[in-house]
């Protein structure tokens, strides 16, 4: 309530949520204010002291723990680098570096997963640390024709929309994401968090975002989420933006003629500097460098279940063809799916109900100690009966 009567903006105006900055002076200004980009150390070592007991909290969580504390830290330096990736864009898009892609820098970023995985407060919570600010957008805003007026309005302040539909995300999202010309000086990026239930992404769309899948999860009405909640409620009282301000600093200390090429590892080192210099404690281990190499070999890790779940549970599924791997299941929109979701360099062909991949491609992929042991109990099967 505190956030709707003090935002008064519109989808004609934003007096309230815009951002400028201007690397070459050291100097950031939000919504028409300079900000203090020397913060006092005693508020940097609190904001750092509240970032590391967020985190914290999803030990609490049930599944894999330690990914999604690592794969969130991954988004964190995404979104906490921004509003610099305009620039890296334009400068890519001007080709004034032959070895500058904007692929690079990717201009969606997109948290989905089960319900009560932590994506919506992990937007709220870094924005308020950014920029005291926490709100998402309405969706009905999130429309091809509207997001040129509302990213010229927001210049560099992140976009975000919560539990984004399928609808939408098909007839405009997509387009939008395949939009790779932005004509404007300073833009922001776009962040949509979406349930599990949109879990196919094409090719297109995965090279030109960060997509992170949230598998483990709270469970509703339970004493941990209860806790939990108070207590996010306090630290969110006493959350501040020194953290931000400090970080803003540094990145504008260490930007180079060029743009860095791997925009994680450049902002991971920093965030993990300023969280060493200011805990007097170890720092946890989702809390180091990481790559676009990185989250590139861990963003294929939902299909990568399911395929080690058809693998497991339905052997006879499997066949060997020339070569090939073939994967034939009764249901074609889930082979359809599947074809979608597993990268393109993997599939031979697709025909009907059975997906063919490229067997050595697919091994690889899969990582041969996992795959190699399931493969000598279905495999051999075949390969004895295309001896008779």
């Amino acid at each position: 309530m505190q956030y709707v009567k003090s935002n008064t903006r519109s989808q004609e105006e934003n007096p309230e949520e815009y951002l400028s900055l201007y690397p070459e002076s050291r100097r950031a200004v939000l919504s028409g204010k300079e900000l203090d980009l020397e913060p006092e150390v005693p508020d940097v070592r609190r904001d750092v002291a509240l970032m590391l007991e967020y985190f914290e909290g999803f030990e609490q969580f049930r599944g894999n723990t330690t990914k999604l504390a690592h794969d969130y830290f991954t988004f964190m330096s995404w979104l906490y680098i921004s509003p610099f990736i305009c620039d890296f864009r334009n400068r890519a898009e001007a080709s004034l570096d032959d070895d500058s892609d904007k692929l690079d820098y990717p201009v969606f970023g997109l948290l989905y997963g089960k319900s009560n995985c932590g994506k919506s407060e992990l937007i709220k919570w870094l924005l308020l640390s950014m920029f005291q600010r926490e709100g998402f957008l309405p969706n009905d805003w999130f429309t091809k024709g509207q997001m040129a007026g509302l990213r010229e309005q927001n210049r560099r302040y992140p976009m975000a929309f919560d539990d984004m539909d399928k609808t939408r995300f098909g007839n405009h999202a997509i387009p939008l994401i395949k939009e790779d010309y932005i004509g404007l000086p300073e833009y922001p990026v776009v962040v949509l968090s979406m349930n599990a239930d949109k879990d196919t992404f094409e090719s297109e769309v995965r090279k030109r975002c960060l997509i992170i899948y949230t598998g483990a999860s709270l469970p509703d009405h339970t004493g941990e989420s209860r806790a939990l909640g108070s207590k996010l409620k306090r630290m969110k009282r006493s959350l501040g933006d020194a953290l931000y301000r400090e970080y803003l600093r540094r990145v504008m200390d260490n930007l180079e003629a060029k743009p860095p090429k791997d925009i994680l590892a450049f902002s991971s080192e920093i965030l993990c500097d300023i969280f060493a210099e200011h805990s007097d404690e170890p720092l946890p281990a989702w809390c180091e460098l990481t790559t676009m190499n990185r989250y590139v070999q861990t963003k294929h890790d939902k299909v990568k279940d399911e395929l080690r779940s058809y693998i497991q549970h339905s052997p006879d599924a499997w066949s060997e063809n020339a070569g090939n791997l073939v994967l034939r299941l009764e249901d074609i929109h889930q082979i359809r799916k599947l074809a979608k979701d597993v990268p393109d360099y993997l599939i031979n062909s697709v025909s009907g109900n059975a997906l063919i991949f490229l067997r050595d491609e697919f091994e690889e992929f899969m990582e041969e100690p996992i795959f190699a042991k399931t493969r000598r109990r279905w495999l051999f099967p075949f390969r004895k009966r295309a001896k008779k």
